[in-house]
């Protein structure tokens, strides 16, 4: 397949290898008919002028001939932060098993299996878990890149097996910290020299936590006699089987109404988009951080108002305390939900436990009958 050395392509042109340094050339299979098969070597000379001396090896794998180029020239940095202690060669573990697994998962689908047969389907379920596993990793970790604070090989090899593994496959989607990552190592200029501009595939979903809509409907629960029918749709789609958060409703047998509304980023835009009768109210949710005491999910009635000194106080935290907003990235990768879509029922978002949930006295008054949130 004339790409199926892009990713090396491009870490040759990211440390600084010129054509002179070194060449790429197909080569013949190593027996005939063997059409399943990738396989990749370069040899490495070094040459003394001095002692008129070459030393040379052969560096195998996709893997093991990007160590060889990116050692080439180590303060680039791509392969990991050069070190004299034990975090370099752990470093250099986590960039070794990311290209291995990649090479392992998307070599075939995206340069060895024949047009006809990449359309299979399993073919794009192993990409698209590929894919999942690297949104749980980003999200777990709170990182934008897969190893460390900068972009090693492991993203450049990665980001390019994906996006032509996912082209092949006819991919369409895939999800938001992937998409991101993708964007950030395909537009770099060096990368665009080499491999042109890639189509990215849209974003899917914005959580590792949704998971696949169900094969079989769930039988919506009976509505109660005096239920009040949910507000009217204003704009978005209003097929929420993807939710993760609504597949557990419907799992636990809890009768829910779940509609969509026009886009509301501050609780007095929500209020005057989608009013309610008497009886129901939306809520005011702010997602707080300090650095003693962790993160704190608060959801009170929207016109309740939240004062974070009297907050603290209320919780019994001890010692100094200083509760703020936290930003974005925390709140996606804690709740799995974006500014203008927090709601209490995130918290079942936060897999690692970390979040405590703080709910206001007055959502439980004997007056309110539903509280809407965001699921």
């Amino acid at each position: 397949h004339p790409e199926a050395t892009s990713a090396l392509k491009v870490l040759s042109a990211l440390v600084g290898l010129t054509e002179s340094s070194i060449t790429f050339a197909p080569t013949k299979a190593a027996s005939a008919g063997d059409d399943d098969t990738f396989s990749v070597e370069m040899k490495v000379t070094a040459h003394n002028s001095f002692s008129a001396t070459d030393m040379s090896y052969t560096a195998h794998g996709l893997l093991g001939c990007a160590r060889a180029i990116c050692k080439a020239v180590p303060e680039v940095g791509l392969w990991g932060q050069l070190s004299q202690d034990d975090s370099g060669s752990a470093l250099d573990s986590l960039i070794e098993s990311w290209i291995e697994t990649a090479a392992s998962t998307l070599v075939f689908p995206a340069y060895v299996a024949s047009d006809s047969r990449v359309k299979e389907a399993h073919f794009q379920e192993e990409v698209g878990k590929f894919a999942a596993s690297i949104e749980k990793h980003l999200f777990d970790s709170s990182k934008t890149f897969l190893v460390g604070d900068t972009a090693t090989a492991a993203d450049v090899v990665v980001a390019i097996l994906l996006v032509d593994a996912a082209a092949r496959c006819e991919m369409d989607k895939i999800p938001l910290q992937v998409v991101r990552l993708l964007e950030t190592i395909l537009a770099n200029t060096i990368v665009q020299s080499v491999v042109g501009k890639k189509d990215i595939p849209q974003v899917g979903t914005v959580t590792p936590m949704v998971k696949p809509a169900p094969e079989t409907k769930t039988q919506e629960a009976p509505a109660a006699e005096t239920e009040t029918p949910a507000p009217a749709a204003v704009e978005g789609s209003d097929d929420f089987s993807t939710n993760v958060i609504v597949q557990k409703l419907d799992e636990l047998g809890i009768s829910h109404k779940t509609y969509s509304h026009k886009l509301s980023t501050k609780v007095e835009e929500l209020l005057e988009n989608v009013p309610l009768p008497d009886g129901e109210t939306h809520t005011k949710n702010v997602f707080l951080k300090d650095k003693k005491h962790g993160l704190f999910l608060v959801s009170v009635k929207a016109d309740s108002d939240i004062n974070t000194k009297a907050l603290g106080k209320a919780l019994k935290l001890q010692g100094k305390v200083n509760l703020r907003l936290a930003n974005e990235e925390i709140l996606l990768s804690s709740l799995g939900v974006k500014t203008g879509c927090v709601g209490p029922m995130c918290i079942m978002n936060n897999t690692a436990k970390d979040v405590t949930l703080v709910l206001d006295e007055r959502l439980f008054e004997d007056e309110i009958k539903k509280v809407h949130s965001h699921p």
